[in-house]
């Protein structure tokens, strides 16, 4: 039985969840934000409000507003599909965890209190005054079930899934470590923990006399009270539904606040297509987004993919008069020419995988090959590789691969690549001393999946074979490229059986698969 006092707080409503919510928001959600910083946010959210002074909340239009003025112009052609989902998002997180509770049948709005709420969630990272130390995981989970749309009987391996979100619970600073713990075990799940953190936490037990601390076991019931029967592994978002979205992510990314771009929106829809079909289990219109394949992309493949929305949400907090301190802000390529397998969407595709530390405001195109027809004359292996070298005192430079053609098997377009940076003169690839696993070189695949194949330390990035060609990676283990002599021919094999591990990791779900590519573009690109 919990202690008298917790159920007398229960009898008095003080442990509904609105007054929960509440106390949330005074205890915590509000000394996260700076004096200045609430000025800042007040500010823009009075804003937009009605000259008349009656709405003292966002709706949907008040928030597709603020978007579509911080936006790019592609992005804004985007906004009328994009902006219902992530005004629902911000709903959703403005009562997280205690969302079941909302009365869905009123209108959907934002109060300035509800708009804090959700911003606090979304921080990159929150310290958000409860007990247990919040993982990288954990803020993607929050964008997860804001998002999800679907619920089901979705299978997956319990055992194996708890032992994921334990190893993930604790990928956390040194500093943090101690109050890290598992938050997936036999008494439920990430969203029981997160109502188990919540009413339990120190700073959450001033509701009245007599005070905490109470242990967290003896809130154990009131959080089984609390929780929605549906569980994390049973809801998905629907592949339409995030397609809109990632569309929007796609356009969005660019925009440095200054640069007025346009997207071309066949590029943006492979590009999108793509993505999705890493996310899904297939590639059909009524697949979904399951949490296990969502936190696989988002933390491996794609970990800026939601960056710009992140960028929008956290300048409501941002004086755009002061100094600028944007973790998020990237620049806009001036000189992409169409024609390039580089364009707007395929650079946005780039950067969700390998972060900001690459700087894109000095590309240059190095090489372009483009093969008209079989007599195209092409330069030789031992020419194409001196283009990918590095002089030793630049070997922290970097330059990016293309290589665009169709599959032998099926003609699908398909789009590869590689990643170049932090070699010796071996060719081995280097450990970052920062410890900055963005700068080391990878293998990917743009089109028609989204992947990335990270390279692994102190194994060779490429070499030249016995047969004159030049491969990337070690054949026959992990994933690995061989450019045939004649640049007609690219040879694509991934292998997660047998061999042990090459220079470049394969993708587990991917299974071992091959296939050969009837060269049509190439180009490398210098990155100063």
């Amino acid at each position: 039985m919990p202690p008298e006092s917790i159920e007398t707080w229960v009898k008095n409503g003080l442990m509904d969840p609105e007054m929960i919510s509440k106390r949330f928001y005074k205890e915590v959600v509000f000394l996260t934000f700076t004096e200045e910083q609430h000025l800042e946010i007040r500010k823009k959210f009075n804003s937009y409000l009605s000259l008349s002074e009656v709405e003292t909340y966002w709706d949907e239009a008040m928030f597709t507003k603020y978007l579509a003025e911080n936006s790019q112009y592609s992005s804004i052609l985007l906004l009328k599909e994009a902006a219902p989902i992530l005004f629902s998002m911000m709903v959703y997180l403005s009562t997280f965890p205690l969302t079941i509770h909302k009365r869905i049948s009123e209108p959907l709005t934002l109060a300035y209190e509800d708009l804090i709420t959700a911003m606090h969630w979304l921080q990159p990272d929150p310290n958000d005054g409860l007990d247990r130390t919040k993982s990288p995981t954990d803020r993607r989970r929050y964008i997860f079930l804001s998002l999800a749309d679907i619920s089901g009987d979705f299978k997956y391996n319990q055992s194996e899934e708890m032992e994921i979100s334990a190893r993930k619970a604790f990928q956390v600073d040194d500093h943090s470590r101690n109050w890290a713990c598992v938050n997936f075990d036999e008494k439920g799940d990430e969203m029981y923990h997160d109502v188990l953190d919540l009413i339990s936490s120190d700073r959450m037990q001033y509701v009245q006399p007599p005070w905490g601390p109470y242990r967290k076991e003896e809130f154990v019931g009131l959080a089984t009270h609390l929780i929605s029967p549906t569980r994390l592994r049973q809801l998905a978002i629907s592949r339409v539904r995030f397609k809109v979205l990632v569309k929007f992510l796609l356009a969005e990314y660019l925009n440095d606040g200054k640069a007025e771009i346009s997207m071309n929106l066949q590029a943006l829809d492979t590009s999108a297509d793509s993505i999705l079909n890493s996310f899904c289990y297939g590639t059909d219109a009524d697949d979904i987004v399951t949490w296990p394949k969502f936190e696989y992309n988002l933390s491996e493949n794609t970990p800026c993919l939601f960056t710009s929305i992140l960028r929008q949400i956290e300048n409501l907090k941002r004086d755009p008069d002061g100094i600028s301190n944007n973790n998020y802000n990237t620049y806009s390529p001036e000189n992409l020419l169409t024609g390039h397998i580089l364009n707007l969407a395929t650079m946005s595709q780039v950067l969700f995988s390998f972060g900001l530390s690459i700087g894109i405001e000095d590309l240059n195109l190095l090489f372009k090959y483009e093969r008209i027809s079989s007599s195209s004359t092409c330069p030789t292996i031992d020419h194409f590789m001196s283009l990918l070298k590095f002089k030793p005192e630049d070997h922290w430079d970097t330059k990016i691969l293309f290589i665009a053609g169709t599959n032998a098997s099926n003609s699908e377009t398909v789009v590869f690549g590689a990643l170049l940076r932090g070699r010796n003169e071996d060719e081995k690839i280097l450990e970052d001393l920062d410890d900055n696993d963005d700068h080391r070189p990878a293998l990917f695949q743009l089109i028609p999946y989204h992947d990335t194949f990270s390279g692994i330390y102190g194994k060779r990035a490429m070499c030249k074979t016995v047969s004159k060609n030049l491969c990337f990676g070690e054949q026959e283990m992990g994933f690995s490229m061989v450019l045939v002599e004649g640049m007609k021919t690219l040879k694509i094999l991934h292998k997660i059986t047998g061999g042990g591990f090459g220079s470049y990791g394969a993708t587990l779900w991917r299974g071992d698969w091959g296939i050969e590519v009837e060269i049509i573009k190439v180009e490398v690109w210098e990155l100063a």
